[in-house]
């Protein structure tokens, strides 16, 4: 028997999250939680049937703490969480950090589960205080028929949270992971095409441009996305010369119409990012043909200072190194 209660409570979660196997001596409640991750219905019955709290939850205060039916959902066991909502299993919403079960349904592409929520829950007039965390984790998955099933139920496409899970809206997370056909679908559902980012995410437009995408760097652009919008990653220009193009020259073409289509709506050639400026990276990728665009519209090469630094200390260390 586990004489920690601290030990007992960690092992509690991760059985719960399916980390680690259950000691000896679990009670039932953890038991129900294993039958949900497994998808093993008939003992979930079983232990249901015996009175077993629907609604348990490990006794530690970790924050991911989950129900049966959360982690029915992280697991993709539909028919398990339809049974756990017919015996009154409670919907939470956790609009922070989005770790709910209508959110975990989203990370399958299967509509049927996020269908069997929503009939449980009934939504009043507005859906996206349940579904909006679901709506972002489906765009971050590329389920597309999730993020249709949501939109189509007037799940507010603008949705974002200011938890520690998912800061951005869906048009950034489904950018970041190049689903650019649910970009679109976003966008053309009213969502904002250039919402206010954390610092350390990308805008769409820039996630487009890091992927050399020029029909989406256009169509991103004819929606209202700002080129000039400065970030850690520098402007529109910035995040196309910057591109790593690794001797590819059809993407290399590409990175050379995305800086094309930047400077011809006037984005500045000389703002750099943490490390250098758009001349720099061209030079750095021998891309002879971007750095002669950009020196014909006034660029110039520079590297910050915390480049130099950084080169310096490594010189620094080989120097050391080799004294040894």
């Amino acid at each position: 028997m586990l004489r920690s209660r601290r030990l007992r409570s960690r092992l509690a979660l991760a059985c719960a999250l399916g980390l680690a196997a259950p000691a000896r001596g679990a009670d039932d409640g953890l038991a129900l939680l294993r039958a949900a991750q497994a998808g093993d219905e008939a003992e979930l019955v079983r232990l249901l049937d015996v009175g077993v709290d629907v609604d348990f939850l490990p006794p530690d205060a970790h924050h991911m703490r989950l129900t049966a039916l959360e982690v029915a959902a992280r697991f993709g066991h539909r028919a398990v969480l339809e049974r756990l909502l017919a015996h009154g299993a409670a919907l939470r919403s956790d609009t922070r950090r989005c770790l709910y079960a209508g959110s975990f349904a989203a990370m399958h592409d299967d509509p049927a589960m996020l269908e069997a929520i929503w009939r449980a829950a009934k939504p009043a007039e507005d859906p996206t205080p349940l579904f909006g965390c679901a709506l972002v984790e489906a765009a971050r998955q590329g389920n597309d028929r999730a993020v249709r099933w949501l939109l189509d139920r007037a799940v507010d496409p603008n949705f974002h949270t200011r938890g520690d899970a998912y800061p951005n809206p869906a048009v950034v997370v489904a950018a970041g992971q190049a689903h650019f056909e649910l970009l679109r679908e976003l966008v053309d559902a009213g969502a904002n095409p250039d919402p206010d980012t954390p610092r350390m995410s990308i805008p769409p437009l820039y996630s487009a441009a890091s992927g050399a995408d020029v029909e989406v760097v256009d169509y991103l652009l004819a929606h209202g996305a700002d080129p000039h919008r400065r970030t850690r990653f520098g402007n529109g220009v910035t995040v196309a010369a910057c591109t790593p193009i690794a001797g590819n020259r059809e993407h290399a073409d590409a990175v050379l119409q995305v800086a094309r289509r930047f400077i011809e709506v006037g984005v500045s050639v000389n703002v750099a990012n943490d490390k250098r400026s758009p001349l720099a990276c061209a030079r750095r990728a021998f891309h002879a043909e971007l750095a002669a665009l950009l020196e014909a519209h006034g660029a110039v090469e520079r590297e910050t200072l915390r480049t130099h630094l950084g080169r310096a200390l490594y010189a620094l260390g080989l120097l050391i190194g080799g004294g040894h």
